[in-house]
């Protein structure tokens, strides 16, 4: 199989599939015309515009602009995406709330809550008071919030009977509701100690809850204030382009906002805090409780000692608000698009857990997806870094490693590849806030690390055109010319344009699944999915994440355990959990309670009709420990991959396109080289494919058994693409560089006497400061703060021979070599091993050696950078260590 024959049959070419943000401020049209051809120039055919902000959004100015930009589009055949409001996150409308619709607010339901004690007597409670949220002495508001909050609503007034701390029976609850008059209660209570609930209904301000100026995201009028501002002003202006040139909306980010900023704590009954309501769910409430529901609000905030008619209403409103996420903001999005011919795509916060929870959270990740044509996720702010699997960082905020390494991009791949509406498409947003420091060979491996994950979108953040340096969320790609690394940035696009589409259009081949967890959190204790996904990853096991949702309403049984979305599993994983629903023992009985395992041990309780019930976990169902659950797995022969001993940080792919396997291999260490034998389940012949330099090899490998087996050589930043096939033609058979390099035997050290130039990215090439070293050494050693191009240039004292490579053992980041001034290569990622076959010439060769630094140390002596990371270490610059050429002659 060569090159040719890859590219013309398996590489997708009907979807564009890198589309970066293009950042517009009202800037000059010459100057977006220039930014469009840089973002062409990277290999790029898309871009999806975003108001950072315009000062004219939907106004002349906005419609000038954008006009421009679909017009320049048009012209040089790119596809233009629009992040669908002024600035993100999603949901401002525009100010449409503020301005027009202000009963559309966002609602809530908040408590206050009083205890009464002692022997029985008679009570007066001023409810005037407990209808606002409880502030200190020290907290004031101003008179229009006073004004407002005199509108609260009173949902509910219910005692219950203290039982310890902060716990009360639920059995025995009163409702008072009826007995107020006029923001007063006066009752006779019995005997004992009782908290009473005031629960009421408020408008969001700014001294309650979350922006008081964005939707109500559960409600279906408040939703359609979003589409009335941003979504059909944009059709009514481009109808016309509308699925050609103009292909759709992103949404960034949009959550329950019922909290402000971006904690992540703001789980179900564990913090206090207003939460999302609607009339809507008001009459959802009545049709499963009739009014009975009003006595069950104080559980959404309240322990109860008995902990049963908590768990069932937590649930119910987990279930319903999630529900009606799904239905009122991202269904009623993606149906409007739809009958346009355009697709909704974009992003909630999945940050650490919150696609299970609430405030800026989407409670369900799945459900929130439910009207997307793409699932989609985003990677910013040093989420996802090499070696930062297995810790928890501080850069812009505590960051859990463990999630984003072995949960994020899977929880995008799984719903992409069992939602039919998505068509196995996943889309990422990548790069954003890492900052100045995010070099070109990070990005590649950040880039492989979510390929490997199943993503197969691209949405880079992002091209800004602001005067450089703009310290908002970098890097910024070309920088108005001011990036040294924007050269081979194109190379990096060309190789994800190639990748996306390779694993694009197929399937991903798995063995399980692992039971997606919001409704285990919001019963109760439970294991985080990310949790066994580790073990799993770090094992060679593919896996998705499957809600409870597509095993009741998709998954049907085959002989060896499920289908959903013709994807087979041939087993249910279900981490830790304290209740499950009786849906799942439906599922179990299905297809087959041996098929379903139990991590650590089996739930405690059911629920089923509103009831919590007892079940008996017979010995038909598997249970494991975690720490045991890859050999559990591998002993049921659920696996597909095996090696001799562990590997932790190799990660690989099986994707399944038309008949041909796709293999990929990543190595996630920051450290370490990977050297292993490996084997593959079945026979057959399989090509290594060079997606970033297109070239292809034969695999040497044998057949061993069922299995096919080879040696996996992975150097730290490599990768391996392998594709199933027949050879029908000669072709090389692949040996690894470093094997190549070290099979040659004439040796030549040219560490020593070098000439510099150097200068910025905004000179090259023309370069005007120079020095020289005898050795080499860091460039940050003589120019601390230099960020730019270094070249480096001698004369090589050999003449032609049939082979070599050059290697060069650090250099800081990307380089280019250029031999009697022809450019023979550009490397983004070490090791720097560059093969020299037929380039040195029988006389006197003259080499260069360009290499192209960040611009963290230029930045870094601007201490209040926005989003700076101050405590990270900054990498040398320049080539240093040994720069040898091994040949034959």
């Amino acid at each position: 199989m060569n090159w040719e024959t890859l590219q013309n049959q398996y590489i997708s070419k009907t979807n564009e599939s890198i589309a970066p943000f293009l950042w517009i401020k009202g800037e000059s049209h010459q100057r977006i015309e220039e930014e469009l051809q840089k973002i062409k120039e990277s290999n790029i055919n898309a871009v999806c515009v975003e108001s950072r902000p315009h000062p004219d959004f939907l106004g002349e100015g906005w419609w000038r602009d954008m006009d421009f930009i679909i017009y320049s589009a048009k012209k040089c055949n790119m596809k233009v995406w629009l992040l669908d409001d002024a600035h993100f996150p999603t949901g401002y409308a525009n100010g449409l709330i503020a301005q027009k619709y202000p009963e559309r607010r966002k609602k809530y339901i908040n408590y206050n809550m009083v205890d009464v004690w002692g022997k029985s007597a008679e009570v007066t409670l001023n409810l005037s008071h407990m209808l606002k949220p409880l502030r200190g002495w020290s907290q004031r508001v101003t008179s229009d919030i006073t004004l407002q909050e005199k509108n609260n609503r009173l949902v509910s007034v219910v005692a219950y009977p203290l039982i310890e701390e902060d716990k009360v029976d639920e059995t025995k609850g009163i409702d008072l509701t009826s007995q107020c008059n006029e923001n007063t209660l006066t009752y006779c209570f019995p005997q004992g100690d009782w908290r009473v609930f005031v629960t009421y209904e408020c408008i969001a301000n700014k001294a309650n809850g979350g922006n008081p100026d964005y939707i109500n995201i559960i409600d279906a009028e408040s939703v359609k204030t979003l589409i009335e501002a941003v979504y059909e002003p944009h059709y009514q202006h481009y109808k016309e382009e509308f699925g050609t040139t103009f292909m759709g909306f992103f949404s960034d980010e949009p959550g329950y906002g019922n909290t402000s900023g971006y904690e992540k704590d703001e789980r179900i009954g564990h913090k206090d805090m207003p939460l999302p309501w609607c009339s809507e769910l008001e009459k959802l409430l009545d049709e499963e409780y009739e009014k009975e529901w009003k006595m069950y609000l104080p559980f959404l905030w309240s322990s109860t000692y008995q902990n049963t008619k908590t768990v069932l209403f937590r649930k119910v409103y987990m279930e319903l608000i999630t529900k009606l996420y799904e239905k009122n903001f991202s269904r009623q999005l993606g149906k409007w698009c739809e009958e346009r011919n355009v697709e909704y795509i974009g992003h909630v916060i999945e940050d650490s857990g919150m696609h299970s929870r609430l405030g800026c959270g989407c409670g369900h990740y799945f459900r929130a997806m439910a009207g997307q044509h793409m699932a989609g996720i985003d990677t910013i702010g040093c989420q996802i870094i090499m070696g930062g699997a297995n810790y928890k960082r501080s850069n812009i905020s505590r960051s859990d490693g463990e999630f984003f390494h072995y949960c994020l991009a899977k929880l995008g791949a799984s719903s992409a590849a069992l939602d039919p509406i998505k068509k196995g498409r996943t889309m990422c947003e990548l790069y954003g806030a890492y900052g100045w420091e995010l070099g070109i060979r990070d990005m590649k491996w950040i880039l492989d690390f979510l390929l490997i994950n199943g993503i197969n979108f691209l949405v880079p953040h992002a091209f800004s055109m602001s005067d450089y340096p703009d310290v908002d969320c970098p890097p910024h790609f070309y920088g108005r010319g001011n990036n040294p690394l924007f050269p081979y940035f194109g190379k990096l696009m060309n190789y994800a344009r190639q990748m996306c589409g390779l694993l694009s259009e197929g399937k991903p081949v798995i063995q399980v699944g692992i039971l997606y967890h919001a409704e285990s959190e919001w019963m109760g204790e439970y294991m985080s999915i990310e949790k066994v996904a580790k073990v799993l990853t770090q094992n060679q096991i593919e896996f998705l994440f499957v809600s409870m949702d597509m095993l009741e309403q998709d998954a049907s049984a085959r002989e060896d355990g499920f289908i959903i979305n013709q994807l087979e599993f041939s087993y249910l994983i279900v981490p830790y959990c304290e209740f499950v629903t009786d849906k799942l023992i439906d599922f179990a009985e299905k297809v087959g309670r041996e098929k379903v395992i139990f991590v650590e041990d089996y739930p405690l309780k059911v629920l089923s009709n509103n009831t919590i019930i007892a079940h008996e976990f017979d010995e038909n169902y598997v249970k494991s420990s975690l720490s045991n659950l890859a050999i559990t797995l591998r002993d049921l022969d659920a696996y597909e991959i095996k090696m001799d001993g562990n590997c932790l940080d190799l990660k690989y792919y099986h994707y399944k396109k038309r008949d041909t396997d796709i293999f990929f291999f990543h190595n996630e260490s920051s450290h370490k080289t990977i050297s292993k034998k490996v084997s593959i389940r079945g026979q057959k012949t399989y090509f290594v494919c060079d997606v970033l330099n297109q070239k292809t090899y034969l695999l040497d490998s044998f057949q061993d058994g069922d299995f096919t087996t080879f040696m996996l050589d992975l150097p730290v930043y490599g990768s391996l693409l392998l594709i199933s096939g027949r050879k029908d033609e000669p072709i090389e058979t692949y040996l690894p560089q470093q094997q190549r390099y070290e099979s040659l035997s004439k040796e030549l050290d040219i560490s020593q006497d070098w000439n510099l130039t150097y200068g910025r990215a905004i000179e090259y090439p023309q370069l005007t400061k120079k020095t020289r070293m005898d050795a080499l050494v860091p460039f940050s050693r003589i120019e601390p703060d230099f960020s730019g191009v270094i070249r480096y240039e001698k004369v090589i004292p050999i003449k032609g021979f049939s082979k070599g490579y050059l290697f060069i053992e650090h250099a800081h980041e990307a380089v280019k070599i250029i031999i009697n001034d022809e450019c023979i290569a550009n490397q983004l990622t070490p090791p720097f091993l560059i093969p020299l076959k037929n380039v040195i010439e029988n006389k006197t060769n003259k080499l260069v050696i360009e290499v192209s630094t960040t611009l963290e140390r230029e930045q870094s002596k601007f201490s209040d950078l926005f989003l700076a990371k101050m405590f990270e270490p900054q990498n040398p610059t320049g080539m240093f260590g040994n720069v040898i050429i091994k040949y034959e002659e």
